[in-house]
């Protein structure tokens, strides 16, 4: 399970190791093009370059601007070693994080989602794995929290930067011998349930995001 798992992981992020082409590189390609394509965007289109005072649309601005102040200035926070900190990781940790700094998600019991990953009867065993949840942890390590940055009329940049990331994904597996008819095990009781639970853990260093959005 964990071999085809890495692999269809493989297989999904092979075609995001290539080169990225010029054009896709620039942040300000998708406005050009955008802007090409329909002209009259002009008079529709928040421009945030020009924005008129007293606007509904200067008003939105100045709100995102003063979230990005909150969010990404260092402010006093008794939650830090050091008693200051980005806004960004005080409010994580105020309103997400559990005492331990980390956020358990309980994906198991979430009623839109499917918690068995996988389920096999073979010869040799009959076997059950369970998703119980994720635990994720590094959610209050950001050093560069600065979002909605204009880089141009229609264009907003966000500059992210967090320093460690990791997830631990638990899961139940449960082991019953065979029941069929020509298990290789023909005596094994089938009433043995093996039951043990498992963390796979997976993280990341210094994640660097530079992310453009055309609005």
């Amino acid at each position: 399970f964990i071999i085809s798992s890495a692999q269809r992981l493989a297989e999904l992020l092979f075609p995001y190791l290539s080169p990225v082409p010029s054009n896709l590189a620039d942040p300000l390609w998708p406005q050009q093009q955008y802007v090409a394509a329909n002209p009259s965007i002009v008079d529709t289109a928040i421009d945030f370059k020009n924005l008129e005072p007293g606007s509904v649309e200067e008003m939105v601005a100045d709100l995102l601007s003063s979230a990005d102040n909150m969010l990404g200035n260092v402010v006093d926070d008794e939650t830090h070693p050091n008693g200051e900190d980005l806004g960004i990781n005080g409010i994580v940790r105020q309103f997400l994080l559990e005492d331990d700094g980390s956020l358990w998600i309980p994906i198991g019991e979430l009623p839109f989602f499917d918690p068995v990953l996988f389920e096999g009867h073979d010869k040799v065993s009959e076997t059950k794995i369970t998703i119980v949840g994720m635990r994720v942890r590094g959610l209050d390590t950001w050093t560069v929290f600065d979002p909605l940055q204009l880089l141009d009329r229609y264009t907003l940049q966000n500059f992210l930067y967090l320093k460690e990331l990791s997830v631990d994904l638990v899961v139940d597996v449960s082991l019953r011998p065979s029941s069929f008819d020509d298990a290789i095990f023909r005596n094994g009781d089938s009433s043995i349930d093996i039951q043990e639970r498992i963390t796979i853990t997976s993280g990341v260093d210094h994640l660097n995001v530079v992310l453009s959005a055309n609005l």
